[in-house]
């Protein structure tokens, strides 16, 4: 297969199997559960509609679609991996200026906090979003990975999280479907 890399064991440490034969991932600090990844979707499931407003979704589609200048301008093709910071300041919060902006503050952002306790919804300052584009037939994808901030990792030698990640697919694989 080519593989060429690993999970280390120490990665599944904190996997626990309870008595449904679910995994539930245990905090190694307390022991306390982590709650389980959430799913969002649609909340009509019939139509297929997503979870952005067909504006948007239109909107966002075209801004990343593989001709779009962004790949152009961004070069994307020569780069490697990058991303963008989006500070959640007030002013943001109330007033996104782009799509992107509108994106997170008006709708993803909403969808992260819903599992997080109020005392965690307030210790969000930042978005970091990037977008990517593979031809099908490629079978490419993310880099396994873990968030992190990278700058306070090298100056610090500190490793932190982000308090919650997503992910929003604009296609859903040979179909384009959302």
């Amino acid at each position: 297969f080519g593989v060429t890399h690993r999970i280390h064991p120490e990665v599944w440490r904190g996997v626990k199997t309870i008595h449904n034969s679910k995994p539930k991932l245990i905090d190694a600090a307390d022991g306390s559960p982590v709650p389980a990844p959430a799913s969002f979707r649609s909340v009509n499931a019939q139509e297929n509609v997503g979870i952005l407003p067909p504006r948007l979704y239109k909107g966002i589609c075209d801004l990343f679609q593989p001709n779009a200048i962004y790949w152009k301008e961004s070069d994307y093709d020569r780069r490697g991996y990058y991303s963008y910071f989006l500070d959640l300041s007030d002013e943001m919060k109330t007033s996104p200026s782009n799509i992107i902006e509108d994106v997170i503050v008006n709708n993803l952002l909403p969808l992260a906090k819903r599992g997080l306790s109020a005392e965690d919804q307030e210790k969000i300052v930042g978005a970091e979003w990037w977008c990517h584009h593979r031809p099908i037939s490629a079978n490419l994808g993310h880099n396994l990975h873990f968030d992190t901030d990278e700058a306070l990792l090298a100056e610090e030698q500190s490793i932190t999280h982000p308090i919650v990640s997503s992910v929003l697919y604009l296609t859903g694989g040979a179909d384009g479907g959302q």
